[in-house]
């Protein structure tokens, strides 16, 4: 959707307003995207609270929607998956059954079938993982706006979020398709090791030698074909 593109982008933007960096012997703080704004003045000060309000209706007012309007037709786009489960003694045929009576609750309400692209991809008892998606991309993105670029602090930051969406999936597993719930986390296992070769990079654990060097190159080569060689495995493991 157009929400999904638009929405990190945007956010980035908003909150750019509150990264400050204050340099030190009393010079002064300033906006690291424009450094002739002082933080301190009048007028970022009465834009400060423009962005509150752009973030009040955007970055927090979109997810907060998602979630309520998911939250409101929860009896409907859940029809009782669990209890089907226990019923039917198989969690296959129990998320078969709860996805049929979806489909025909969606027939019967209109109302629920407009929120389709919210919940179309996810199991019945995780309708609302859409809003988990959302937050965790806009922390994602925007979180690591307050931090300066390249630190070993944003970095971290980002590994920590990664292990934690890793967690999430693994516990969750909110696709209908298994093979989705294993992609997304294989893709977040590629971000880590991304995001872990990055802090190497920043401590100058790649130029150890010449030998290690170009090992840590190959690495970083097969890290970027770790998701797509997960979906191609789990295929042809599927096909056999």
């Amino acid at each position: 959707t157009v929400n999904t593109v638009i929405l990190p982008s945007v956010s980035i933007k908003v909150f750019s307003n509150f990264a400050c960096h204050e340099f030190d012997g009393d010079y002064g703080s300033f906006l690291k995207v424009d450094y002739s704004i002082d933080c301190d003045g009048t007028e970022h000060r009465v834009f400060s609270i423009y962005a509150l309000a752009c973030i009040a209706v955007y970055p927090l007012g979109i997810p907060l929607m998602y979630y309520m309007l998911l939250r409101k037709e929860r009896n409907l786009l859940d029809p009782g998956q669990q209890q089907f489960t226990f019923e039917l003694g198989s969690a296959k045929k129990g998320l078969e059954k709860a996805l049929r009576e979806r489909k025909r609750l969606e027939e019967i309400n209109p109302s629920v079938k407009r929120l389709e692209f919210l919940y179309k991809s996810y199991k019945p008892e995780r309708c609302t993982f859409e809003v988990f998606e959302t937050l965790r991309k806009l922390v994602l993105t925007g979180g690591l706006v307050f931090l300066k670029p390249g630190t070993g602090a944003q970095i971290i930051f980002a590994i920590l979020l990664c292990l934690g969406a890793m967690r999430v999936y693994a516990a969750k597993k909110p696709f209908i398709d298994g093979e989705i719930d294993i992609i997304s986390e294989a893709a977040q296992w590629q971000l880590f090791f991304v995001m872990l070769s990055g802090l190497m990079i920043r401590v100058n654990l790649d130029d150890e030698s010449l030998q290690d060097k170009k090992m840590f190159d190959v690495m970083m080569l097969a890290i970027q074909f770790l998701a797509p060689g997960v979906m191609v495995l789990n295929k042809f493991w599927g096909m056999r």
